[in-house]
C-alpha cells in the first residue's frame, strides 16, 4: 500500500483497522472450526506416534528384564564352577 500523502494518524488508523480485521477473522467461530478440522488428522497421527513409542518402551523394558535374568543365571553358573 502506498503511504505517500498519509499522515501518521492515517497510518495508525489503517494499522488499527487491519489488526481488528485480523483479530476478528482469527477469533471467528468459522476460522476456529477450520483450524480444528485441519488439526484433527495431526492429532490422530500424534496418538499413533505416542502408542508406537509406548510399544517400543515396553519392548525395551521386557528385553532389559530378560537380560537381567540371563545375567543372574550366568553369574550363578560361574560362581558354581569356582
Amino acid at each position: 500500500m502506498r503511504e505517500e500523502g498519509f499522515t501518521y494518524a492515517d497510518r495508525e488508523i489503517f494499522k488499527t483497522g487491519k489488526e481488528e480485521i485480523i483479530m476478528d477473522t482469527v477469533l471467528s467461530d468459522e476460522f476456529m472450526d477450520k483450524v480444528q478440522d485441519n488439526f484433527a488428522p495431526i492429532e490422530s497421527l500424534m496418538a499413533y506416534y505416542r502408542c508406537a513409542i509406548m510399544e517400543v518402551e515396553t519392548k525395551f523394558n521386557v528385553l532389559n528384564e530378560q537380560f537381567s535374568c540371563n545375567m543372574t543365571e550366568i553369574r550363578s553358573s560361574l560362581l558354581r564352577r569356582e
